[in-house]
């Protein structure tokens, strides 16, 4: 194994161990559920795509842990370790730069006594400087920020991600195989489309209950005239959200770059249920993490199976193709870029 799988990899468990420590140490949950959460993290489409696209994609999960460090840092009040980390995380990917804003609201909900209202307002501030440098960095080596898109197709691809959110949680490789047309079987659609309905449920708890949250806090900020505290449970969701929402804005449509989204979101989803306390919800949950384990293991396995045959095969001119990653892989000396639209089953599945 070379260097670069043992990076994929150490970025990949990296991912996992974050999630561990913010179930653990934010939300407050037990050894087993930060374990669920983080395992669930894991084996979410992003992080896989991640994994299994070499070093290039690795990138994104080890910004990924700069951030969610970041977040651990500022809520432990740790504002200049926030700030490096926050740093770092933008020089080895641009896609952290909404973590900052993210930062900045933190600061603004945890005051303490004593603390005043402006040096809270100039700490939040200063978490703004890392985007300060990139923009700097940005304009003097780059010419600026490049790269806008029509607004048709900035539009059309947010409405895709709106109607496609599940598919940064939950794996889409087929368990029964497919058909002669390389489509999914029409149990392996009724399943993933079961599994797709019980996410969504679950994602409308938890965000009716931040919702919530954030009315209350809104309220109560209005009434006492100053800025609420949030609670760690709120400030983790805080932290999904604003990432999910630019997930939203950046016209860019693969899943990997949302990998922040589930660090946060999938932990949190796991303390709604864990609050909630009914079975059914159980039931839910336990439904996601099976079927997200079983098609990520299958997946897995062609993926290796993959790797093996690129290994010993001789030269083809026809591209093997990932079921699971909508990739196509040649020989070594031909490799063919990802198709924009996807694989056929991954369009189809939708």
């Amino acid at each position: 194994m070379g260097a670069y799988p043992v990076i994929s990899y150490f970025a990949t468990a990296a991912v996992g161990a974050i999630a561990f420590y913010i179930a653990q140490k934010a939300l407050r949950l037990g050894a087993g559920l930060s374990l669920l959460g983080a395992v669930l993290v894991v084996l979410s489409p992003p992080v896989l795509d991640n994994l299994w696209g070499g070093l290039a994609n690795a990138r994104e999960s080890l910004a990924t842990v700069l951030v969610a460090g970041a977040f651990l840092a500022v809520v432990a009040r740790r504002d200049f370790l926030c700030l490096m980390l926050l740093v770092l995380a933008l020089l080895m990917m641009e896609t952290a730069v909404w973590a900052p804003l993210a930062a900045a609201m933190t600061v603004m909900l945890r005051p303490k006594e004593g603390e005043q209202s402006r040096q809270q307002a100039l700490t939040a501030l200063a978490m703004f400087l890392p985007v300060a440098m990139w923009l700097g960095l940005r304009s003097t080596f780059f010419g600026g920020i490049e790269g806008y898109t029509p607004l048709a197709d900035f539009l059309q691809l947010t409405f895709y991600k709106l109607r496609h959110i599940h598919k940064l949680f939950l794996t889409y490789h087929p368990l029964f195989g497919t058909t002669v047309d390389d489509e999914p079987t029409p149990v392996d659609r009724i399943i993933y489309v079961g599994t797709a309905l019980v996410l969504y449920a679950l994602l409308s708890l938890w965000a009716f209950r931040t919702l919530s949250k954030a009315v209350h806090y809104l309220h109560c900020g209005i009434q006492e005239k100053r800025w609420p505290i949030g609670d760690p449970t709120f400030l983790v969701a805080l932290w999904a959200l604003i990432a999910l929402a630019f997930h939203f804005v950046v016209p860019l449509k693969p899943e990997r770059y949302a990998t922040s989204v589930v660090v946060f979101a999938w932990p949190a989803l796991v303390a709604e249920v864990e609050k909630r306390r009914k079975t059914i919800i159980w039931l839910g949950l336990a439904v996601c993490f099976v079927m997200s384990l079983s098609r990520s293991s299958y997946a897995f396995i062609e993926h290796l199976n993959l790797a093996e045959s690129r290994k010993f095969s001789v030269v083809d001119t026809q591209p093997v193709h990932h079921r699971c990653t909508g990739r196509d892989w040649g020989p070594r000396h031909q490799r063919h870029a990802p198709e924009k639209s996807g694989s056929r089953y991954r369009s189809r599945l939708s």
